[in-house]
């Protein structure tokens, strides 16, 4: 008897996919617990010593809601937002107030730089390292070097304000926060800075500035060509 018994509750559970399906179709959320109680009920009541097992199924209509798709999931603020190991120095139709971004002007002559990269995490903490940020040699015998001192960096975000409008806001670092490396002149700098992100940081754009925040260099790739 407790072999019949234990044969029913396999059938039963071999059943369970024919009866998710059959609750008006798939993605319904049923409980199958009766269905599974009343076998075991049978089989106790004949003197069988099967357990009880219990499920609870669910399909795209339960109650438990997720984030959804294009929602940021609840981070730790050490998520990484951007890291990059290439920027791209000012020059052609960038340079002064001609074609700001994100109303951030360029500088006003081309600079080039030898390496950058950085990263910068949910928490506002950022990171950047360039090496060789110079306006180059061809621009006059005066150049070739760093003429600006320190550089400071601005992250530019997309967010939206108390009135559901896109807006841009720019987050320019604290002179302290740049470690220029040996001579200021080398174009070499460390910046180590906490920022206070907006709350959504969309697309951000990252940038090595001068201490009055037109940009030297931006994160991206390739070669801006220079003004005809």
């Amino acid at each position: 008897m407790r072999t019949r018994h234990n044969l029913i509750l396999i059938m039963v559970l071999l059943a369970i996919p024919g009866l998710l399906w059959a609750a008006d179709g798939p993605g319904k959320t049923i409980s199958i617990t009766k269905v599974l109680s009343t076998r075991a009920s049978t089989a106790a009541t004949a003197g069988s010593q099967s357990p009880v097992i219990s499920f609870s199924a669910s399909g795209s209509n339960s109650s438990k809601k997720g984030r959804g798709i294009g929602n940021s999931p609840e981070t730790t603020g050490k998520e990484t937002v951007l890291e990059f190991k290439t920027m791209v120095g000012v020059d052609g139709p960038f340079l002064g107030n001609a074609n700001p971004i994100r109303g951030v002007p360029g500088g006003g002559r081309p600079w080039v730089l030898d390496l950058a990269h950085g990263r910068l995490r949910a928490d506002g903490d950022l990171d950047i390292l360039v090496k060789g940020l110079i306006i180059p040699a061809s621009e006059g015998p005066q150049f070739g070097i760093n003429p600006a001192g320190a550089f400071r960096a601005i992250v530019s975000c997309l967010t939206v304000d108390g009135f559901g409008n896109v807006v841009e806001e720019n987050i320019i670092t604290d002179p302290e926060d740049t470690q220029m490396i040996g001579d200021p002149e080398n174009g070499d700098a460390h910046i180590r800075a906490r920022i206070d992100l907006p709350d959504p940081c969309v697309a951000p754009i990252i940038f090595v500035t001068s201490q009055g925040g037109s940009w030297f260099a931006s994160t991206g790739a390739g070669v801006i060509p220079a003004s005809p």
